[in-house]
């Protein structure tokens, strides 16, 4: 799951509604005599400069624009106009393998692109019987690998998975791992899913849950993702009898505020921003094939390609990086 503020910052960037931007010039000039006057440009007259001096004046040495962007009468971005625009933050998927018979472990095995074709990267990492998770652990716009195994979660911040960074216990022998910002730090952390109650943490560290609600009920699969392009991960599930999904966009207990069907009974979900506009939406995975949609609605797959094989368990994020 890529960086959210990159997401933020970029969805600001696309004149979404509601969105108010202000832009603030500041001229730095750098006059004779070591005098230095900053001059404020808005749609009023300009200020009278200061009569000049018998040497022409130098050019200015610094020019910045700041722009700074609200949406809802929240601050939610300030950028540096200047520069190119944010970078472009786009999931793909991945699977989690693990051989019928060990060795040799089990193994993410990555996509670049949604499309069908050989896998781009390859991490073995765990050992039989873990549980996958993946997540940006350091904030670097990457996602890299995990495994939650017996109550306790076995991180990597190393593309190739070389190193656990971050190793602790949260949670029981059973539970479901989850991942997601759900503080918008720009951070991946924990949290589980337990017959129909969620436990989030926002340290990726032991300890009690920061957030404990009620969502779905026993034998539903849990669900995280930045359903409205906030800048924040939120809940759902997936319930794998009927096909339904019921996402929130606050990590709270209450009604879904999207309720749709999609895929059939034994269908393993998958959620992750296919087209890289901040917003993540829903997928299915059905023996070695996804069916993602780009928007969080009923109806037919808009990518569908063949990738892994039977028995492998989804992923999705964003490998290589903002801009790869």
């Amino acid at each position: 799951m890529p960086n959210r503020k990159l997401r933020a910052k970029q969805k600001a960037k696309q004149g979404s509604p509601g969105i108010r931007r202000i832009v603030i010039t500041t001229l730095v000039l750098s006059l004779i005599g070591g005098i230095t006057a900053i001059a404020l440009l808005a749609n009023s007259s300009p200020l009278p400069l200061p009569e000049p001096v018998a040497s022409p004046p130098q050019s200015p040495s610094l020019s910045l624009s700041k722009e700074y962007v609200y949406a809802g009468g929240k601050l939610v971005a300030t950028e540096d106009s200047s520069t190119p625009g944010a970078p472009v933050t786009q999931d793909t998927i991945g699977v989690f393998h693990q051989p019928l018979v060990s060795p040799p472990p089990p193994s993410f095995k990555m996509r670049f692109s949604n499309t069908a074709g050989a896998e781009e990267l390859v991490v073995q990492f765990g050992q039989p019987g873990d549980k996958p998770i993946v997540g940006d652990w350091n904030g670097d716009g990457t996602d890299t690998v995990g495994v939650f195994r017996n109550g306790a979660f076995i991180l990597s911040n190393s593309p190739d998975g070389s190193t656990p960074h971050i190793v602790f216990s949260f949670g029981n022998p059973g539970d479901q791992p989850v991942a997601g910002d759900w503080n918008h730090d720009g951070v991946d952390t924990i949290g589980l899913y337990r017959n129909g109650t969620f436990f989030l943490r926002n340290m990726n560290s032991a300890g009690g849950a920061d957030m404990t609600f009620e969502l779905g009920i026993a034998g539903d699969v849990g669900l995280a993702g930045d359903w409205d392009g906030d800048g924040v991960h939120t809940t759902g599930v997936f319930r794998p009898s009927t096909g339904a999904l019921f996402l929130k966009n606050t990590n709270s207990t209450g009604f879904a505020d999207l309720v749709l069907t999609y895929g059939i009974p034994g269908d393993k979900p998958v959620t992750g921003d296919w087209n890289g506009d901040g917003t993540d939406t829903i997928g299915v995975y059905r023996d070695n094939t996804f069916y993602l949609r780009n928007t969080n609605t009923n109806g037919f797959g808009d990518i569908v390609f063949m990738f892994g094989v039977s028995g492998d368990l989804p992923l999705a994020g964003d490998w290589n990086g903002p801009n790869q």
